[in-house]
């Protein structure tokens, strides 16, 4: 199966911070791409910044493929793969040559694809191989991260997209792999072979995980299944995830979605983890998931 970027692309919006670094309001401005011609672009779900030139980045599109933005310029790099939901983007920061795009959107609404496994390139993008189809087919990849210390070492949080709705998985009905488990996976050999982990964690949709930038054993994982679950929570790991602790300290019990942000300054302290969610369980798309333009067939 094959996603057209001519006819089903939601490709990006990208939004920059042009305002000074100490204004109270920042302004922003679309940078596209929109490839339609029109101004319509998508949803962006993923940017990854080149540890190294702050001239070039990446961004993974809804259903618009890997793009990469070098000077201004925009160049899609995936419109030769089998499939372009896009959930997760990540560089190599001791080389910037090895690019991962985790497949399938990991949102709850209807219109959310799933994923065919990780692509991984080795080449800044100009070619790119499938692997662990059989370990994450009919899912999405919503966040991978990368040991500094140690490349080869890749943790990734999985969901099953569509989830969001009464009645169970919609966007992969009838999809083998739909059954599959979402949360925490690793890697030790750069994305080739992948394990749950456990220890702690349940076997529950995970929409974020986070590295303490001072110490890549310290992990933070956002367990958030769209329609609640009693797993629900942000987890800890201080042994780079073999075993986890549940955070407490007044978080909201009946949460759904939560998004992890790491503070480099305080990072050993839970409190720089902030996280936002809705709660459950939601009937409709909510604004973090409803596209904000539509792009039509052309």
């Amino acid at each position: 199966m094959r996603t057209s970027r001519a006819r089903y692309v939601s490709t990006v919006v990208l939004l920059a911070a042009l305002g000074g670094t100490g204004s109270a309001r920042a302004d922003w401005t679309e940078i596209g791409p929109s490839p339609f011609g029109n101004g319509d672009s998508g949803r962006t779900i993923s940017v990854a910044p080149h540890p190294t030139d702050a001239s070039i980045f990446y961004v993974g599109a809804a259903t618009g493929g890997v793009w990469r933005n070098q000077g201004g310029t925009w160049t899609p790099l995936t419109d030769g793969m089998p499939f372009n939901p896009i959930g997760a983007v990540a560089i190599d920061p001791t080389n910037p040559s090895v690019i991962y795009a985790g497949t399938g959107e990991p949102h709850a609404g209807l219109h959310a694809y799933y994923g065919v496994g990780l692509y991984k390139s080795t080449d800044g993008g100009a070619s790119w191989q499938v692997l662990a189809a059989d370990t994450f087919s009919g899912r999405a990849f919503s966040r991978i991260v990368i040991n500094p210390t140690n490349t080869q070492i890749l943790y990734a949080s999985i969901a099953h997209p569509g989830l969001g709705y009464p009645g169970g998985i919609v966007a992969v009905k009838g999809h083998p792999g739909a059954a599959n488990p979402g949360g925490v996976f690793r890697s030790p050999d750069g994305g080739t072979t992948w394990t749950q982990l456990s220890g702690g964690l349940p076997a529950v949709d995970a929409s974020d995980i986070a590295m303490a930038p001072d110490n890549p054993n310290t992990l933070y994982a956002a367990i958030g299944a769209a329609l609640g679950d009693p797993g629900n929570g942000v987890y800890k790991s201080v042994d780079g995830g073999d075993t986890w602790t549940k955070l407490g300290g007044g978080f909201p019990a009946n949460t759904a979605r939560i998004i992890l942000a790491m503070a480099p300054s305080e990072s050993m302290r839970p409190s720089p983890v902030p996280a936002t969610t809705h709660r459950a369980p939601h009937r409709r798309p909510s604004a973090c998931t409803r596209p904000t333009t539509r792009a039509r067939p052309g």
